[in-house]
C-alpha cells in the first residue's frame, strides 16, 4: 500500500470521515471497521488511530456529522419563514435537496439498521430531535402537547416512507414535499382547538 499525501491534521480527519461515511452507507454500522477504513483510504492504521480511538468513536464522529449537516440545512432553511405551511415546506425541501446532493446523510438519518447495528440507538436520538422539532411547530400553533408529540412521531415516519418513495423514484422531489406539507398541515388544522 503506498500511503495517500500527508494531509493537514483537519483535513485528514474529513478524509477518514468521508471514507468510514462511504462505509457505513454501503454495508452499515458492522462493516466500519479500523481496517476497512485504513484499506479504503489507503491509509495506514496509525494514521486512522491519531483521529479516532476505534471504531465506534468514527462511528459516532461520522453519525454527529451528518445529523449536523441535516440540523443545519433545516435550522437555515426555516430561519425567517413565518407559519406553518411555510416552515414544513422550507425544513423538508432542505431536508431532501441535502439526501439529494448527499445520499450518505439520507442513509445515516433515514434507512433502518437492522436490530442489532449500532447505528439504531442513535437513530433514535436522532428521531428525537426531529419529533421535537416537528411537535414545536404544532404546540406553536396551539396544538395540545400530547397530540402535538403524537404528530410529530407520525409525521416524521411519513417522511421516512415519502423520501423512500422518492429514492425509488416513484415519485419526484416537488410531488413528495408538496403531498408531505399537504398532510402536515391537514393534521395540524385537524389537531388544532376549535375557535
Amino acid at each position: 500500500m503506498t500511503p495517500r499525501p500527508r494531509l493537514a491534521a483537519a483535513d485528514r480527519r474529513e478524509q477518514l470521515l468521508d471514507v468510514a461515511a462511504d462505509i457505513v452507507a454501503a454495508g452499515g454500522a458492522r462493516a466500519l471497521t479500523v481496517d476497512a477504513v485504513v484499506a479504503k483510504a489507503e491509509v495506514h492504521r496509525p494514521v486512522v488511530y491519531r483521529h479516532f480511538t476505534n471504531a465506534e468513536v468514527l462511528l459516532d464522529a461520522v453519525v454527529e456529522r451528518e445529523l449536523s449537516r441535516l440540523h443545519h440545512a433545516t435550522e437555515t432553511a426555516v430561519a425567517g419563514q413565518v407559519g406553518f405551511e411555510a416552515r414544513m415546506r422550507a425544513a423538508v425541501t432542505a431536508w431532501m435537496e441535502l439526501f439529494a446532493k448527499d445520499p450518505v446523510v439520507m442513509s445515516i438519518a433515514l434507512v433502518r439498521p437492522p436490530s442489532n447495528d449500532p447505528l439504531r440507538a442513535r437513530r433514535r436520538q436522532q428521531n428525537r430531535l426531529a419529533v421535537r422539532f416537528v411537535a414545536a411547530e404544532f404546540a406553536a400553533a396551539g396544538v395540545d402537547a400530547v397530540d402535538a408529540e403524537i404528530a410529530g412521531a407520525t409525521l416524521l415516519h411519513g417522511l421516512v416512507g415519502i423520501v423512500e418513495l422518492w429514492a425509488a423514484k416513484r415519485i419526484n422531489r416537488r410531488v413528495a414535499i408538496d403531498r408531505y406539507v399537504r398532510i402536515a398541515t391537514a393534521t395540524l388544522r385537524e389537531l388544532q382547538p376549535q375557535t
